[in-house]
C-alpha cells in the first residue's frame, strides 16, 4: 500500500479485514459441522445419545469439575504469588470458579476474561497481564504434550501406526518449544511489562505448575476415559492420554466457537478405529454439555463477585506501583 493512497481506502481495507477476522472461525465452524452433519446425520448422532447412559456421566463430571478447580488454582497460584504477595489463595479460587463460566464459549475468552481480572484485581499493567496469560498458555502447552510424550512412550503401541508416527515427531517438538517459553530466564535489564512475569516469578514456581498442570490434565484424561466406559465408547486408557491432550490444543484454537467447529473433525480422525462417527460424535456432544453444565454450576455463585471485582478494581488488594518500561 503507497503513502499515496487515500486514507478513506486505508480505513475500508481495516474494517474489511476485522470484519474477516471476525467472521473466519463461524464461517469455518459452519463448514465443518455442515460437512459432519451431511455424512453423518442429525437422526444416527440422536440415537446413539438415546443408547448411552448420559445420568451416568453427571457424577463423574461433577467430581472432575471439583478437583480441576483446585489443580488449575494451584497452578495460577504458584505463578501470581510473586506478582501479588497480598493475593490469597481463596480469592483466585473464585476468581477462576466465575471467570471459568466463559470456558462455554472458548478457551481464548477464557484467557481473555482472566487476564482482566488479573489486570484489574492484582492492579498491574494490561501488558503484564497479558503476559501472565502468555506464560500459564506455554504451561498448559507444556503439561499437554509432556503427558503425550509420556504416553505415547508408555502405551503407544497399542494405537494405529500412522497417528502414533506423527505424534511421535509432534508431541516432543511442541513440548520443547513450550517448556523453553515457560522456562526461558529474562534479563533484569529488559523491564517491558511484558516480561514482568519471567522477571518476577522464580523458575522454580514455574517447574511446580508445570508439574500441577500435568496432575490436571491427568484428571481430565481419566475423567473422560471414566465417562465414555459408562456411556459405552470402548476407547482404551492408552488412546485417551495419547489423543486427548492433541484435541485440547486443537479446542483451544480461535476458529472452534462454543467448543463446535475442527475439533468435532479431530475427533471422528482419531478415534474412528474404535467407534463409529455417530457414537463418537454423541459422546463428544453429551460431555461437553455436561461439562460446560458442571463449570456454570460451580461459577454461577462467584460470577457476580468476579464482575464486581473488575468493575472497582483493586477488590481489596494493594495495588502494585507501574513499573516505567
Amino acid at each position: 500500500m503507497s503513502d499515496d493512497e487515500p486514507p478513506a481506502t486505508r480505513s475500508g481495507d481495516r474494517l474489511l479485514w476485522r470484519w474477516v477476522r471476525r467472521l473466519a472461525p463461524w464461517l469455518i465452524t459452519a463448514a465443518v459441522v455442515t460437512a459432519i452433519l451431511v455424512k453423518y446425520p442429525i437422526g444416527r448422532i440422536v440415537h446413539e445419545m438415546e443408547k448411552g447412559d448420559v445420568w451416568g456421566m453427571v457424577p463423574i463430571a461433577a467430581g472432575a469439575t471439583l478437583a480441576l478447580w483446585f489443580t488449575a488454582t494451584t497452578g495460577d497460584f504458584l505463578l501470581l504469588r510473586p506478582l501479588s504477595p497480598s493475593l490469597r489463595y481463596l480469592a483466585l479460587l473464585r476468581g477462576k470458579a466465575g471467570v471459568s463460566v466463559l470456558n462455554a464459549l472458548g478457551l481464548a475468552l477464557n484467557y481473555g476474561g482472566f487476564a482482566l481480572w488479573i489486570q484489574r484485581v492484582v492492579g498491574c499493567r494490561w501488558q503484564t497481564a497479558l503476559g501472565f496469560v502468555m506464560m500459564l498458555t506455554a504451561g498448559d502447552l507444556t503439561a499437554v504434550s509432556s503427558i503425550a510424550v509420556g504416553s505415547l512412550a508408555i502405551g503407544g503401541d497399542g494405537l494405529p501406526t500412522d497417528t502414533r508416527d506423527r505424534l511421535r515427531l509432534l508431541a516432543p517438538a511442541l513440548a520443547v518449544v513450550a517448556a523453553t517459553l515457560m522456562l526461558v530466564p529474562r534479563p533484569r535489564s529488559m523491564k517491558r511489562p511484558l516480561f514482568e512475569v519471567w522477571r518476577k516469578v522464580p523458575r522454580w514456581h514455574r517447574v511446580a505448575s508445570i508439574l500441577v498442570r500435568c496432575g490436571t490434565i491427568s484428571v481430565l484424561i481419566v475423567a473422560t476415559w471414566a465417562a465414555a466406559r459408562v456411556f459405552g465408547l470402548p476407547v482404551p486408557l492408552s488412546a485417551w492420554a495419547s489423543y486427548l491432550p492433541v484435541l485440547l490444543v486443537i479446542g483451544a484454537l480461535p476458529i472452534n466457537v462454543a467448543g463446535m467447529g475442527p475439533v468435532q473433525a479431530a475427533w471422528l480422525a482419531l478415534f474412528s478405529p474404535w467407534a463409529s462417527g455417530p457414537h463418537i460424535l454423541a459422546f463428544q456432544f453429551l460431555w461437553h454439555l455436561v461439562l460446560v453444565s458442571a463449570l456454570f454450576l460451580r461459577g454461577a455463585p462467584f460470577l457476580r463477585g468476579v464482575v464486581a471485582d473488575i468493575a472497582r478494581g483493586q477488590a481489596g488488594h494493594e495495588r502494585q506501583a507501574p513499573e516505567r518500561p
